[in-house]
């Protein structure tokens, strides 16, 4: 007797093998090559897979069924390959609008269907990938049932076809034959398909669940295969909305492993790239951005085949230090989010200084900043307790931000992390957070204890000074952090103040000049002061958009303080909301003479 498949069929059946992927999670981690080595591919599938159990929604309709899981698919899509599940999935549900219930062959021709969609998803599809599995499933499907063998026989057989499509991937990709293992994504698929193969074959009536018992899904692992150089830097993720058509070859431009997934206006792209905030700029021209997910997969990759101790380092986009030291010590740095014209950016990634000053101009409201996503902070903190013993956060000041207060939290609430966090409130922001942050690696060099290292920084904290050199009062009315009366009286005064955090972290008013010359000048005899019975142990020039008056700092503080500063950089995005365009800020750490 031919059978009938329903809404509730699809439903149960895609539960069920979505719960195969998650059960052999760290395995496909293990064995994860292409198309990089992060060792990340069985977090992003059974992320993506955790998403549709805890957000679809059971219906007898086909058509209302797979609408909710596709979507479900969408939002959670992660990585590579979980993206391509969720184009995959989205096709099974194009395939079926308007369908309250399916023949046997019906629901055969979705997967060919799927396959179809998701290969157009790809812009560079490769053979013996989770493609290649997909494909030979479903010709297989269809062949048996058009062969008049029964459904469950036919599901049966084309399972069997993508388990040898899957062990014959290693040969198919020098990259999976030179490791000896069977290609990831394509492992997690036919998990997949082996789940809903079980679901018929065993009787409808004989899976149940509980949603409640599915554990959440958002760790990032990665193996002991990384080594290769990367061509591009992150792996990049953007959820959307719009209207428009366009291929996935056209993000070629900014990278590569590009995939384009989507159900109706609702879509996602992965991508791997150096310059997320170039494709956040592009995809803005196209849609509404909804949802931004990024990982640095070079600093990843740095915890496993250059760490120099087992203590990690970990501040957030607060603290200004050169990309080039971050790199070279392999600091973890959390990025906060800055909300511009209802798109939300992370701070540094998607988002540069020179477009921050310059969509801030231009926009009719002020930015406002944000705290790192709590998803955000799991994946970093999951993969540091994997790769290291201890770790030492330095976050910036909690009177400034509720970052640190948020991370508190957080490690108290999650038992899953087994290693010695330490967690600083620096009490200081920009420049001063960031040198705090190198006197840290400085004392981790010297293989010093974990507490002999915390002791030192507090102690450091104490001899923490910064002193910005404010251009106008503009973005601090815009802000809110002065009134417009007070910035009127500010601009026809041409008062140029210089600001400090206190011994808290709170912002404080230290002088006031009516130039830019008089106020050089305060700030040369706050040094010089200072000089009288400290050692500036050392010190760092930050700068909004002022690089000429940064080197001019630079010119003037070597020949009083007697060496260069550590580094001259610009200011991220978020310290920019506060300081504004044109503030130069100089920071130090003291010692007694």
């Amino acid at each position: 007797m031919a059978m009938t498949i329903t809404g509730s069929d699809m439903y149960f059946s895609i539960i069920k093998g979505s719960l195969k992927v998650i059960r052999i999670k760290n395995h496909l981690n293990k064995i994860n090559v292409f198309p990089v080595p992060d060792g990340d591919t069985g977090s992003n599938l059974s992320y993506t897979m955790n998403t549709i159990i805890n957000q679809s929604e059971n219906h007898f309709s086909v058509d209302k069924t797979m609408q909710t899981i596709s979507r479900s698919a969408i939002e959670g899509a992660r990585g590579n390959s979980g993206v391509i599940m969720a184009e995959y999935i989205g096709g099974l549900y194009q395939s079926s609008k308007n369908f309250v219930t399916l023949t046997e062959k019906e629901y055969a021709q979705l997967f060919k269907n799927a396959y179809q969609r998701a290969v157009k998803a790809v812009s560079k599809p490769a053979d013996g990938s989770i493609l290649t599995v997909m494909n030979d499933f479903s010709e297989s499907f269809l062949k048996n049932l058009e062969k008049n063998k029964d459904f469950i026989s036919s599901l049966e057989s084309a399972y069997q076809c993508s388990q040898v499509s899957l062990s014959e991937t290693q040969y198919k990709m020098k990259v999976l034959k030179d490791a000896g293992v069977v290609d990831s994504g394509a492992n997690g698929f036919v998990a997949f398909i082996e789940g809903i193969y079980e679901f018929f074959k065993n009787g409808r009536k004989s899976f149940a669940f509980d949603k409640k018992s599915i554990p959440i899904v958002d760790h990032h692992h990665v193996n002991p295969l990384i080594g290769v150089k990367l061509d591009y830097r992150y792996c990049f993720e953007l959820l959307f909305e719009t209207e428009s058509d366009f291929d996935s070859a056209e993000l070629d431009q900014f990278g590569n492993s590009v995939i384009i997934a989507g159900i109706e206006s609702l879509k996602k792209i992965h991508i791997h790239t150096n310059e997320p905030h170039e494709v956040v700029e592009w995809i803005s021209q196209k849609g509404l951005i909804l949802e931004q997910k990024i990982d640095d997969m070079v600093v990843q990759q740095n915890a496993l085949i250059h760490k120099k101790s087992d203590i990690a380092i970990i501040t957030d986009s607060i603290a200004d230090l050169p990309k080039s030291f971050i790199d070279e010590h392999n600091i973890f740095v959390l990025p906060m989010n800055i909300l511009i014209d209802n798109i939300e950016y992370i701070d540094r990634l998607t988002l540069t200084t020179n477009q921050f000053f310059t969509m801030t101009d231009q926009s009719d409201y002020f930015p406002r900043s944000s705290m790192p996503r709590i998803k955000y902070l799991e994946r970093v903190f999951g993969f540091i307790s994997e790769n290291y013993k201890k770790a030492i956060i330095l976050t910036v000041a909690s009177s400034l931000s509720g970052t640190h207060h948020l991370i508190n939290k957080m490690l108290k609430e999650n038992q899953n992390y087994n290693i010695d966090f330490r967690l600083i409130d620096t009490k200081r922001n920009s420049g001063a957070q960031g040198l705090i942050v190198k006197k840290a690696i400085e004392l981790v060099e010297t293989e010093s204890s974990i507490d002999e290292i915390e002791n030192k920084i507090k102690s450091a904290l104490l001899n923490s000074h910064i002193f910005v050199s404010v251009n106008d009062f503009t973005y601090m009315v815009r802000g809110g952090r002065v009134s417009p009366l007070k910035g009127k009286l500010a601009k026809v005064l041409n008062l140029k103040p210089i600001i400090t955090l206190d011994d808290e972290g709170r912002g404080a008013s230290f002088a006031n000049a009516f130039s830019r010359k008089q106020n050089l000048k305060k700030m040369i005899a706050i040094v010089k002061k200072t000089l009288k019975n400290e050692v500036i142990e050392s010190y760092c020039i930050v700068h909004g958009d002022n690089e000429a008056l940064a080197i001019k700092y630079e010119s003037i503080f070597t020949k009083i303080i007697g060496k260069k500063p550590e580094y001259i950089e610009e200011i991220s995005p978020i310290v920019g909301i506060i300081a504004g365009r044109g503030a130069v800020a100089l920071s130090y750490l003291t010692k007694e003479k």
